[in-house]
């Protein structure tokens, strides 16, 4: 199921749950996080129990994957920490700082204004 997860292959990861007893790991949706495979996240985000969500949600952040942030941030997941703003700002996910901002209340670190400003430098 990893495998089909990291293809994005939703229609295995749906055979897969439903006809074998192996399962998979918590890298399945990671997998498919890194590869934003939205609709292969949201399978496993409804339908399994493996794998730590504040660990994925903030992979989402740092890969920069809005749209995956934004599906999480609407199931209303208690994962969301300052971690995720802290990532944001430290891998230069804009969009994700201001979805962030605008739509949770965690806010950041001291640490996301440090990788804010080595980022504006970088900029200038």
């Amino acid at each position: 199921m990893d495998n089909a997860a990291d293809k994005g292959d939703l229609d295995a990861v749906k055979y897969l749950h439903g006809n074998r007893t192996e399962g998979c790991t918590y890298r399945a949706m990671e997998m498919a996080v890194r590869n934003a495979h939205l609709d292969v996240v949201k399978f496993p985000f409804f339908n399994r129990t493996e794998g730590d969500m504040s660990s994925t949600m903030n992979f989402a952040v740092s890969q920069g994957h809005l749209e995956i942030v934004k599906f999480f941030h609407e199931m209303n997941t208690e994962e969301f920490t300052n971690n995720a703003m802290d990532n944001a700002a430290k891998y230069g996910r804009l969009d994700i700082i201001k979805f962030l901002r605008e739509n949770r209340t965690q806010g950041c670190t001291s640490n996301a204004f440090n990788w804010a400003a080595d980022i504006s430098i970088g900029i200038i």
